[in-house]
């Protein structure tokens, strides 16, 4: 774990991560919430590196969960890091073409 964490932590792109999934829903903002939002700070959109590798973790943790529960005898732990936080993910996939 500490290998995909460290090469992913030390990638140009890690400090891109989104922390959040974009929003793509249309709101309407009214004045009071446009006043709101120009007094007060905006908090940073990127996750941080501690956020990143705690995800990465979890994630990998949940593949060699599934792992351990399966009755494949070859099989893969696939991870997708994508470019916001929600997204970074790890699968379980069973290799269906190996000779048993």
């Amino acid at each position: 774990m500490s290998t995909i964490q460290n090469d992913f932590n030390s990638s140009s792109t890690v400090g891109y991560v989104m922390a959040k999934a974009a929003n793509n829903s249309n709101s309407n903002n009214t004045a009071s919430n446009n006043i709101t939002q120009a007094t007060t700070a905006l908090p940073s959109p990127f996750a941080n590196s501690k956020e990143i590798s705690q995800r990465i973790a979890d994630e990998i943790q949940k593949g060699i969960e599934a792992a351990e529960h399966s009755d494949e005898m070859s099989a893969e732990i696939r991870c997708h890091f994508g470019m916001e936080l929600p997204r970074l993910e790890c699968r379980f996939v069973p290799l269906l073409d190996q000779v048993q």
